[in-house]
């Protein structure tokens, strides 16, 4: 029971901490930490505990409870382990919570009305809360536009704050647990949902899209390995850019969804959660067990003027000199830079990196695999020889860059791309 913790979002992990006695996260609730909702107003929270114990956390730190209750002769409501909550993004005065009903306040936390009848197939015998709304949605074209999904396989749409409901999941495979459902923030009658059967023993990526609010679907995505799908959401510059979190990691669709590819070089975990920092185009990947992740979009966005190629160096970051590189004055560690190589693959085949210095003088050379699609592999810029006067040499008789150009090559088969980078 590890809570809700709050923290910056630019923090790399540093053992200094230990010294210094200011870990960068604090703990803001308890039990089984739930979901999130933040005001953007006044950047108050919503947040709480296993099924369906929320709390509003004021701007004084006051915790206001959320658990709305049956009417009287009515029975119990059902609540997900993992309640579903919702701040709408067209009145921040407006949150949603959803136990087999769905229930809203417009009044932040205060007077919350039910909105719906029972949105699921009803209660099942267990020791277990079942027959739940796992998810809730609102269109962020139009104010009103909801959609719920439930952990018995049920999908409903109203496009009137909740006054009607239709059932929108009869044509999609039955009984499954609804992980998401994701209205466009493109296109105002698209939707996508995401079905996970692992629970049946059914590990397939189930993916679907819908052109029209969920009356008929089309299945995306068939290219997808059997990992169940917890989580998926669309880029906020491009329409046809999809990222997808899966019980074994992240991938990305350039084409609305057809085909999707492995984003990046995470350790085979469970992805949970996705958001987008959109002011400094940071994918935020939250995990099952390995913490928080961070990955820059730029080279998605780079690589949108070669969708064809085979094999794409994407651009290199330029490096900031340090004195301090391969000194051992730090506290807790030598200071070792590195330099991020991001690539396009279309195959399944080993890649060789060198680098070189500004008279084409080898630095380094290594081997690395590759997957089709999105690959990235950190170099450090640490050097057990000197072929080269650009180099200076730091504790442990290593060598590091000097300030100046230097050149990265990458070869996979007959393939060769080059790009310079500079430290500066």
């Amino acid at each position: 029971d590890n809570g809700t913790w709050k923290g910056p979002n630019d923090y790399t992990y540093s053992s200094s901490w230990h010294q210094d006695g200011k870990y960068p996260y604090q703990r803001i609730g308890g039990g089984d930490g739930m979901q999130v909702q933040i005001d953007p107003r006044d950047n108050t929270v919503y947040t709480g505990y296993q099924y369906g114990h929320y709390n509003y956390k004021d701007a004084d730190g006051k915790n206001h409870p959320i658990h709305p209750k049956h009417e009287l002769r009515e029975p119990h409501l059902r609540w997900n382990w993992q309640t579903p909550i919702l701040l709408s993004v067209h009145d921040p005065d407006v949150f949603y919570i959803g136990s087999n009903k769905l229930h809203c306040s417009r009044e932040k936390y205060k007077n919350f009305k039910t909105i719906s009848d029972d949105l699921t197939t009803g209660p099942k015998p267990g020791n277990v809360s079942y027959g739940t709304l796992s998810c809730i949605a609102e269109s962020p074209l139009k104010e009103g536009l909801l959609y719920t999904g439930s952990d018995d396989g049920l999908l409903h749409y109203s496009a009137n704050s909740g006054k009607d409901w239709t059932r929108i999941s009869d044509s999609l495979p039955q009984h499954l647990w609804v992980k998401e459902v994701l209205p466009s923030r493109h296109y105002q009658n698209k939707v996508y949902t995401a079905l996970n059967g692992h629970a049946w023993d059914n590990f397939q990526s189930q993916l679907f899209m819908s052109d029209d609010n969920g009356v008929t679907w089309k299945r995306i995505g068939k290219n997808l390995p059997a990992e169940p799908i917890n989580t998926v959401i669309e880029d906020p510059n491009y329409s046809h850019i999809l990222y997808l979190g899966t019980d074994a990691g992240v991938y990305i669709s350039t084409n609305g969804g057809k085909d999707f590819y492995p984003l990046s070089n995470l350790p085979p975990v469970a992805v949970h959660d996705l958001a987008i920092q959109e002011e400094n185009r940071d994918l935020i990947v939250a995990t099952h067990g390995r913490s928080l992740y961070k990955i820059q979009l730029e080279p998605v966005y780079q690589s949108e003027t070669f969708r064809d190629s085979l094999f794409k160096l994407l651009e290199l970051p330029q490096i900031k000199y340090s004195e301090s590189w391969g000194k051992l004055n730090y506290r807790w560690e030598t200071r070792v830079p590195s330099l991020s190589i991001v690539f396009f693959s279309e195959l399944n085949e080993p890649v060789d990196i060198e680098i070189r210095d500004s008279e084409d003088r080898v630095l380094l050379t290594k081997s690395i695999s590759s997957v089709k699609g999105y690959n990235r592999n950190d170099v450090k810029l640490e050097f057990q020889e000197n072929p080269s006067d650009n180099l200076l040499q730091g504790a442990l008789h290593k060598y590091y860059l000097s300030p100046g150009m230097y050149t990265v090559h990458l070869k996979q088969n007959t393939l060769l791309r080059t790009q310079t980078f500079l430290v500066k």
